[in-house]
């Protein structure tokens, strides 16, 4: 049983200084490619100098579309704004009631514009932890005389954007009302009846 032990403990070991040789030669091959860089010495009085970059595209390694591509030649002055409606996942308590509010009153500001056949725009927060998506919603004129809306999705990838043409209230399901907070979303339609999105 020595033996046993004896030999176990010298293959843990040769295992352990085998670790460290490896771990000690990449230290070593790591220092024998590197290049020696004189970064200038910047004099700040008492306080750290930041550099960052000079643009959120420049920050972030995910798409940030160009201005104007969302609105993509539209002219606003036309349209009645809405603003932007966050969502209400995370926000305190006391922000709680107004927060729903806003978001009800942004579900009526969509539906009236299309009732009322009014132009109007209005950007509504979804919640997601690393993506902070937007639809930017366009209520308007389509080419036929009626009305439809223009919905593009701001995300971190490529816009997407879709076109409804039927906009009414309906019945949350019950994993809807949990991420809505509310009983009632209004439901933006295809031509076809199938919903494109809702909030």
């Amino acid at each position: 049983m020595k033996r046993v032990y004896s030999r176990l403990r010298i293959a843990l070991m040769a295992f352990a200084l085998g670790l460290a040789g490896v771990y000690m030669w990449n230290g070593l091959s790591i220092e024998m490619n590197s290049i020696p860089i004189d970064l200038p010495k910047v004099d700040s009085e008492g306080g750290v100098l930041f550099i960052f970059p000079s643009t959120a595209r420049d920050a972030s390694p995910y798409y940030i579309a160009k201005e104007g591509e969302i609105v993509n030649g539209r002219d606003l002055s036309l349209y009645d704004e809405g603003g932007y409606v966050e969502s209400c996942v995370g926000v305190s308590e006391n922000e709680w009631a107004g927060c729903l509010k806003r978001r009800a009153a942004a579900r009526k500001f969509v539906f009236d514009h299309w009732t009322e056949k009014r132009r109007g725009y209005i950007k509504i927060g979804h919640f997601c932890v690393d993506c902070s998506p937007v639809d930017h919603i366009f209520i308007e004129p389509d080419t036929s005389g009626g009305m439809r809306i223009v919905i593009t999705l701001e995300t971190n990838g490529p816009l997407r954007t879709e076109e409804a043409s039927k906009v009414r209230f309906r019945r949350a399901t019950r994993d809807e009302q949990r991420l809505t907070f509310s009983r009632t979303v209004l439901s933006l339609e295809a031509q076809s009846g199938n919903e494109i999105d809702y909030f």
